[in-house]
């Protein structure tokens, strides 16, 4: 199996990894730019409900998902991420809707990462986020 594999640098003082991707409606090629945190400890991939709003994304379903702080419904869209460093696109994702103020805009939940290899190496000053995609799942 062939992997394009792209790397991602945020600083290493961080308590989270944070990067840019852009987000669109699914087969929609118009998109916003997104701070996006990395989450292994996520099951799904999460968008905050003002860039659904933005987006004017349209619900395909709904789902329970739990957390910290409990269990709440959310809606479901379907979504293409973009990362837009590497110029590469991640089509059809599901993504359940997380109220604003959450400190992203996407979380890039085990969905994602789990597609994947997933590598972090840091030096003291930034870390080195290594994410590689099997050709077959991806657009360039």
């Amino acid at each position: 199996m062939e992997f394009f594999t792209f790397r991602m640098k945020c600083p290493a003082d961080n308590a989270e990894i944070a990067t840019k991707v852009e987000v669109c409606a699914s087969g929609n090629g118009r998109g916003v730019l997104c701070r996006a945190i990395w989450d292994t400890g996520a099951t799904g991939s999460m968008i905050a409900a003002n860039v659904a709003e933005k987006l004017k994304l349209k619900p395909c379903g709904e789902t329970q998902i739990f957390g910290v702080h409990g269990s709440q419904k959310a809606k479901v869209y379907t979504v293409d991420v973009v990362f837009p460093h590497a110029k590469v696109k991640l089509p059809g994702i599901r993504v359940s809707e997380a109220d604003a103020g959450g400190g992203f805009d996407i979380l890039v939940g085990m969905d994602i990462i789990g597609r994947g290899m997933f590598g972090i190496y840091g030096n003291g000053e930034s870390l080195s986020v290594v994410f590689g995609l099997p050709l077959s799942s991806i657009s360039i």
